[in-house]
């Protein structure tokens, strides 16, 4: 049996979709009630561990949030990339300079 490369921990998991392990162990176990239909996180015992693969877990939150899009990217990529958006707009409107040491030849000492 192969082991999918993104697979996680249920700690992973719970991590990653802000909920306590508890609750993984719980939407595996005995999944969650949508309308008529018992909706299960698919996972896979390998020797005494649980993994559960992010196709799972984009698969599991689709189908308890019908209509609703999953998010194509963490909240952290997000963040850094918001972060970096203000540096720019910092940079561009006010003057203010990043932290990161431009390349710029005017900010070379030797001129």
């Amino acid at each position: 049996m192969l082991i999918p490369e993104d697979a996680m921990t249920i700690k992973e998991v719970a991590a990653e979709v802000k909920r306590s392990p508890d609750a993984v162990r719980m939407w595996i176990g005995s999944g969650v009630k949508i309308g008529r239909t018992r909706v299960r996180l698919a996972a896979t015992r390998v020797g005494g561990r649980i993994l559960v693969s992010r196709e799972a877990v984009r698969d599991f939150i689709a189908a308890c949030n019908p209509g609703a899009t999953a998010p194509t990217e963490t909240a952290s990529a997000r963040a850094r990339r918001f972060e970096a958006e203000k540096a720019r707009v910092l940079e561009k409107h006010f003057g203010v300079k990043r932290a990161v040491p431009s390349k710029d030849k005017r900010a070379s000492p030797d001129t």
